[in-house]
């Protein structure tokens, strides 16, 4: 192998190093039903990125022990004021975050068979922060 062809393999391994370490920082952000949401936050990283991109986003539900540990695997459910469900996900982490239209919203959270409702209220291009306690 030549001194060339071996440069450019070192080369185009840090390239794809380097782009898999970026996209490892950027958290997946997904849509249903055209409501996009993001989720996550088990450990510093997660937190860090979840922090990152959190402006884009004016819903940012939280999920934790009463006492204080964080939880993952949460049903969240959301429908608007007629009953229709806007979005049905689970929580990848501790925090799940939605871009919701203006509006007024039921909000579910349901683990281990035990759910939780509040209604949310989407406006004035506002963060709404709710937490939900087992």
């Amino acid at each position: 192998m030549s001194s060339a062809t071996g440069l450019f393999g070192a080369a185009f391994f840090a390239m794809v190093f380097a782009a898999g370490a970026v996209h490892a920082d950027s958290p997946a952000i997904h849509e249903s039903q055209g409501v996009r949401y993001v989720s996550g936050g088990v450990g510093e990283d997660e937190r860090a990125a979840l922090e990152a991109v959190q402006d884009q986003f004016n819903l940012l539900l939280t999920f934790a022990v009463k006492g204080g540990a964080f939880l993952s695997a949460v049903e969240v459910g959301i429908q608007d004021r007629s009953g229709a469900t806007v979005l049905q996900a689970v929580s990848d982490g501790p925090y799940f975050y939605t871009a919701l239209p203006t509006g007024t919203y039921v909000v579910t959270a349901s683990l281990d068979g035990q759910s939780s409702r509040r209604t949310i209220t989407i406006a004035g291009g506002r963060s709404v922060r709710a937490s939900f306690f087992w």
